[in-house]
Formats: C-alpha cells, sequence, structure tokens
C-alpha cells in the first residue's frame, strides 16, 4: 500500500517509521522550541501523518488461527494493520479464509484490504467491503509464491458511538482455492451418445428378427 504524505508517494512500511518520526519530532519540538514555534509542529504533524489514530498489530508467524478486537473512540478516521510472516513452503500453498465481525458500533467507508509487504513496493492483493453494521462476514484471500511478508489494512470512520471489531484469519491449504471440477464433455461426445442410443434398438430388433428367422426354417432329418 502506497500513501501519499507532502508530495512524496510512500510504501505502508514506510508510512509506519514516517508517523514515529513525526511524533517524536513533535515531541521534541514542544519541549525544546519557544511557545511561538509550536504551533508550526502542531500544524506539521496534522498534515504529514495520514493518520492520527491507528493500531500495528504483528502475529509474527501466523498461527492457524490469528485474531484482533479492537475498540475505536467515536468520530474518529482510522487505519489499522495486522501483518504477518508466512515459511518460503507455505507462502505457496496457503490462504487465508478471515472474519470480521463488527461487535458495536458502526464504521462508514468501512474497508478490509489485503496486501503483499515485500522488500519494496507493497502488492496489492484484494480488498472487502463489509457491510459497517453489527455482524460477521467471511472472505478469504490467497498468498503468492516468494511472499513471505502479508498484512490486512482496515480503514474506515466511526459514528456517535464509537465501534469495536473482530478480525478472526484462518491459515487454510491452498487446495480450499482451487477445487476440482468435472470435465464437460466436448460436443463429439455428446454427438456419439446420441448416435449410440439410436442404433442401440435397430441392433437389438436386427439381432431378434435373425433369431426368429432362424428358428422358422424346416429342419432336414437324416434318411
Amino acid at each position: 500500500m502506497r500513501y501519499s504524505i507532502v508530495g512524496l508517494t510512500l510504501s505502508h512500511k514506510q508510512t509506519k517509521l514516517a508517523q514515529r518520526f513525526l511524533a517524536q519530532l513533535v515531541l521534541f519540538l514542544h519541549k525544546d522550541v519557544p511557545m511561538k514555534y509550536r504551533a508550526i509542529a502542531w500544524v506539521a504533524a496534522a498534515v504529514c501523518v495520514p493518520s492520527a489514530y491507528a493500531v500495528d498489530v504483528n502475529w509474527d508467524s501466523h498461527a492457524t488461527t490469528e485474531t484482533i478486537t479492537r475498540t475505536v473512540a467515536k468520530n474518529v478516521t482510522f487505519m489499522d494493520d495486522a501483518r504477518y510472516l508466512l515459511t518460503p513452503a507455505q507462502s505457496g500453498s496457503t490462504g487465508v479464509q478471515a472474519l470480521f465481525q463488527l461487535n458495536s458500533g458502526t464504521i462508514a467507508n468501512l474497508k478490509v484490504d489485503f496486501y503483499g509487504d515485500f522488500y519494496g513496493p507493497d502488492r496489492y492483493l484484494g480488498s472487502f467491503t463489509p457491510t459497517g453494521t453489527a455482524g460477521q462476514q467471511s472472505f478469504s484471500f490467497e498468498h503468492i509464491t516468494g511472499r513471505k511478508k502479508y498484512y490486512y489494512l482496515i480503514t474506515g470512520t466511526t459514528g456517535a458511538g464509537g465501534a469495536n471489531y473482530t478480525l478472526t484469519s484462518n491459515l487454510v491449504p491452498d487446495s480450499v482455492f482451487h477445487a476440482a471440477v468435472a470435465p464437460v464433455p466436448e460436443p463429439s461426445t455428446y454427438a456419439m451418445f446420441a448416435l449410440g442410443a439410436v442404433l442401440l434398438p435397430v441392433a437389438r430388433r436386427l439381432r431378434q428378427k435373425r433369431s426368429g428367422d432362424a428358428a422358422a426354417e424346416p429342419k432336414l432329418s437324416a434318411a
């Protein structure tokens, strides 16, 4: 995922580092610069930091099931992420089946994006848009061979009562996404079936006729 910050295009990872740096910078300026310049620091923080209300969850190596439960304050726009690692073997043979449960409140513009985070630009792999009202909804994403780092990005804006949500990620085998499909016969196969259905009764009648003719022939007795 890439974000634009004061004209620069940053990846998700770079954005997180920029947020931490700016937070430390604001703290430094707030303590050590004259009062009349402190307002500049706060304006810079508001402009440069893309989301002042965010949670970064690190699951490390993805277990069979991982979960994040989050309470978000009222009337805020948030950007949360939950990231994890895979082994090289898992990256090409697994995927995730996820459940998003909005436990309370409402979230406008709610969206769950899925990315492969590698050494370089993050790769967008898909997204899911829940309804934003209470209830559980499921969705799935497939991993990519060679990509070992992934993350969910959850964004939205809470209502007057805030919100609480749970995201559950289940690691599943790749076969779940590639179920076997029965082959569809070619048109020529259907034609052969039809021809066989027509000729079979004809062959049966011919066989019966020959049997009847043979029975009707007079038998010669030996002199």
